[in-house]
């Protein structure tokens, strides 16, 4: 999805989070925001997984908080050029979300 549809959708608060749930195959489990009072973490689910199995990457790079596995914070939807939701399996060039290997 690019920048101007991103910036023309209407996001309650401005959350870019919601944006995984309209791209479908996922939900939104549940308020997560008494942990640690973090108000900017969600406990989104994709394709049936467990919310703490999600992977967030911003600009290449992990975005979890690496205590509790939820994101941190995004920037606001303006800045966004484009995001993606993988709900398949995983490519070789994605292997650092299970972890260093065995």
């Amino acid at each position: 999805m690019d920048n101007q549809k991103i910036v023309e959708l209407p996001l309650q608060g401005r959350q870019v989070t919601n944006l995984i749930i309209l791209a479908g195959a996922a939900v939104n489990t549940g308020d997560v925001s008494g942990q640690r009072n973090r108000s900017d973490a969600v406990a989104i689910s994709v394709a049936g997984g467990l919310r703490s199995g999600v992977t967030y990457v911003l600009d290449g790079a992990m975005h979890n908080d690496t205590y509790d596995n939820l994101n941190l914070p995004f920037p606001f939807p303006d800045a966004l050029q484009e995001f993606r939701v993988a709900t398949s399996g995983l490519s070789a060039e994605k292997r650092h979300a299970l972890g260093p290997p065995p």
